[in-house]
């Protein structure tokens, strides 16, 4: 995977932000997504702009689509109802609950809830 930063929005940018908001673009040779060679949204190219990210259901995982574009899939741990194993490269923990998904980044300890709804 690569990502390459190449733009920055000061503090001034606010859209629910309250520091400066990063604009990348990530490739994922492994991605799915469909463009034109031609193009800045070429084939398996993201652009994001920095937030929380979303979730998604992906075969027999969970997707994680970072603020900046980059995918990462949970695969859910054998016999476990709540627990994923995280992805290489990602140091972040995800567990479900019974009205929301938490994942937490081990290395700032930052938490994002996502509901499951």
């Amino acid at each position: 995977m690569v990502s390459r930063f190449g733009l920055s929005m000061d503090g001034g940018f606010q859209v629910r932000a309250l520091g400066d908001v990063s604009i990348s673009q990530t490739y994922n040779s492994l991605g799915a997504s469909i463009g034109s060679a031609s193009v800045p949204a070429a084939k398996n190219w993201t652009v994001g702009i920095d937030g929380a990210g979303f979730l998604s259901q992906g075969t027999g995982a969970v997707v994680y689509t970072a603020g900046d574009g980059a995918t990462w899939s949970f695969t859910p741990v054998s016999g476990s109802s709540t627990a994923f194993t995280s992805p290489a490269g990602l140091k972040s923990d995800l567990v479900k609950s019974a009205t929301s998904y938490t994942l937490t980044d081990r290395v700032s300890r930052q938490v994002v809830s996502f509901n499951l709804d």
